[in-house]
């Protein structure tokens, strides 16, 4: 899915998937329940020169739509799910003591390639469109629309890239 651009104006957009910094996270949501787009969650990320540390152990998710939930008390929902596990998380998590827990980054604060990891910690989202709706960028000829990841939770040890 192509996000909207006032989605994207705060992302950071240096792999394949959009990553936004935690104070900029709300907004975003805001703007995806304006665009009616829910948020089924995502996780949180240090990026930057040093790679990237997923913490897939540490997310934010919404349930599921429901059966005979309309789209728009789903949106509502979701984000609002979405939100509240967000700021439970942030407020929960020592994320000094979470970079810790990664060698590329403890030596990037060892050589001085980074002095303080929070400035790399970014949030990932997914989105849905309501699927009785057309993707509004879908490629010419009919082809698939691109994706935005996936809301499944990743599964296995911490990835570097």
């Amino acid at each position: 899915m192509t996000l909207p651009e006032d989605m994207l104006a705060t992302a950071n957009r240096e792999s394949n998937e959009e990553a936004w910094r935690l104070a900029d996270f709300p907004a975003v949501l805001k703007r995806a329940s304006f665009h009616r787009l829910a948020c089924v969650g995502g996780q949180f990320q240090f990026r930057g020169p040093i790679g990237t540390a997923e913490m897939y152990w540490l997310n934010a998710d919404s349930a599921p739509r429901r059966q005979g939930e309309d789209w728009d008390t789903y949106v509502g929902r979701a984000n609002s799910e979405v939100l509240s596990a967000f700021t439970q998380v942030v407020e929960q998590t020592d994320f000094q003591a979470e970079a810790r827990q990664w060698k590329h980054l403890t030596e990037a604060i060892e050589r001085g390639t980074m002095s303080d990891p929070t400035e790399h910690l970014y949030f990932v989202a997914y989105f849905n469109r309501n699927p009785e709706i057309a993707e509004p960028c879908a490629p010419p000829n009919g082809g698939p629309a691109t994706q935005l990841g996936n809301s499944g939770v990743p599964e296995g040890p911490p990835s570097v890239s």
